[in-house]
């Protein structure tokens, strides 16, 4: 059994040999080096913990160690939890639009082609309302070229209001 001093020395072997890659210093050439003005760090600074949304503070979080300290991007995404490849977007973004740049959210904004032709689809329906699912396939296709799955249009018909005559010729 090795003895009590060896032991220790063993562990401060461990100690120095463990890699530091993950928190080394930022390298001294940078490709998005970048300068700022005392006042947007600290507006960086302010908005990383006050911004309400959490999302929008890890940007803001990621721009400011970027810009206050110029740490490389995988140091940044490791201390902020993001991936080195979305602090390159967002640093990208803050160079080309600025601060607001950072607090933008897109999500959800994806549009429908069926809106394009909704005021179309609804006349048509309300004239003459669609017996089953499948017929308003077949003429929505036929109006717009546009084909949809029948989960789909069921979504689209009940945005717009639109109903289904259930009333059927017997």
């Amino acid at each position: 059994m090795p003895r009590r001093n060896e032991l220790s020395l063993n562990k401060k072997e461990a100690v120095s040999e463990m890699p530091t890659e993950k928190f080394a210093a930022p390298r001294t050439r940078r490709s998005q080096d970048f300068a700022s003005s005392e006042a947007e760090i600290q507006q960086l600074s302010v908005a990383r913990y006050t911004y309400p949304q959490q999302m929008i503070r890890k940007r803001i979080f990621a721009v400011y160690l970027k810009v206050a300290f110029n740490y490389n991007n995988r140091s940044i995404g490791f201390i902020a939890g993001l991936h080195y490849n979305m602090v390159g977007f967002w640093i990208k973004v803050y160079q080309e639009k600025g601060f607001d740049g950072l607090l933008t959210n897109n999500y959800g904004t994806n549009k429908s082609e069926l809106e394009n032709h909704a005021e179309n689809i609804t006349a048509s329906f309300l004239q003459q309302p669609p017996v089953n699912i499948s017929e308003a396939m077949q003429r929505i296709s036929e109006m717009t070229g546009i084909s949809r799955s029948e989960q789909q249009l069921r979504v689209f018909m009940k945005r717009h209001g639109l109903k289904l005559n259930k009333k059927c010729k017997r």
